[in-house]
């Protein structure tokens, strides 16, 4: 939030002050790596628009085009969804341009079924390409959002920038929502990507209806509260009750939102980040995961205070051709894995 203090402080306190100097660092790294993005925007149309790949940016600076000054929004990388049956071709083009493919453990890679490969761009930053907006199978599994109607409803991305498409408005608020939730949905910064999304502009029968359809819509109840009640996006009471109809499950995110207020929580076992992370498909799911989750606390905070190695073991060269085979001809469809 410091690039946001510092449109804010820049008016008032002396150009020469040391307490701005940070801010405008902050603000200023923000918006050049937005000029980057944009200059690696307008590099991977040329690699993928001649071979009519379908893809859209999400997050990253798509998210900040919802902003008034895209450096209010702070970001590391690009983030692009491809049809997984195109996901095969855009690997190979990207690779042949000169992206660097970082992720090589292909035993790990293909055991996780993973949602999105990194690659080195050829300005030096980070590309995550997805064929899912979720890493996890398993995520994928309860939330199956459909990557090839948020293509097919591809909107221009706004913004001076390279012209570049994006998700429609509903799309963009069910993915925010989405990835905030499966993350612990405790970040303010993320609650104000919802609230800018919702202040653009969105149909709620399209989002009520899109989300029941892939199965997220408590999800999305959760967090478009949250932003409510933290930020005040206006989002009318009928929709929260279509979104989320069960009476009891809206009663205990609220009971928790207001006893732990999410913009408060502290990320070791919070209440908040807990029930986040509870959400499932069905308020009966969703009831049933929160108590494995209460009951196993004590387990899980052991287990976060041993050293691990997390995500990095995706760089280690384990498996080789074959590996790498089997995971493409599973996204691609090839094998005889359902396409989600």
């Amino acid at each position: 939030m410091s690039a946001h203090l510092y449109t804010m402080a820049r008016d008032v306190m002396p150009p020469g002050s040391s307490e701005l100097a940070p801010l405008k660092a902050a603000y200023t790294g923000a918006a050049m790596t937005h000029l980057r993005c944009s200059a690696e925007l307008s590099h991977l149309a040329s690699v993928l628009n001649p071979r009519a790949i379908s893809w859209v940016v999400v997050k990253g600076p798509a998210v900040a085009s919802l902003y008034p000054d895209p450096a209010l929004r702070t970001y590391g990388d690009l983030d692009v969804l491809v049809s997984r049956r195109e996901f095969r071709t855009a690997v190979d083009l990207l690779e042949s341009a000169g992206y660097a493919l970082l992720d090589r453990n292909w035993v790990r890679i293909t055991e996780a079924r993973a949602g999105e490969l990194h690659l080195r761009t050829p300005y030096g930053g980070i590309l995550d390409l997805h064929w899912a907006l979720s890493f996890h199978e398993t995520t994928r599994d309860y939330f199956r959002i459909d990557t090839d109607a948020i293509l097919s409803r591809a909107i221009p991305m706004r913004g001076n920038g390279p012209t570049v498409l994006t998700a429609d408005p509903e799309d963009t608020l069910i993915h925010l929502c989405v990835h905030a939730c499966a993350s612990g949905g405790d970040r303010l910064i993320w609650l104000k990507d919802i609230e800018r999304a919702i202040a653009r502009g969105v149909d709620w029968g399209e989002v009520i209806r899109r989300s029941a359809q892939w199965r997220c819509a408590n999800a999305v109840a959760l967090m478009v509260s949250r932003a409510h009640r933290v930020l005040g996006a206006p989002v009318p009471p009928a929709t929260m009750q279509a979104l989320c109809p069960s009476w009891s499950w809206r009663t205990l995110t609220a009971g928790v939102d207001a006893v732990f207020p999410p913009e408060r929580s502290s990320r070791e076992a919070s209440p908040t980040r807990i029930v986040a992370h509870a959400v499932r498909a069905d308020t009966a799911a969703s009831w049933r995961e929160l108590a494995s989750r209460l009951w196993h606390i004590p387990g899980d905070i052991a287990r976060r205070r041993l050293p691990g190695r997390g995500s990095a073991d995706l760089m280690d060269d384990r498996g080789g051709q074959a590996e790498r085979e089997s995971y493409l001809s599973y996204v691609s469809g090839e094998d005889a894995g359902p396409l989600t």
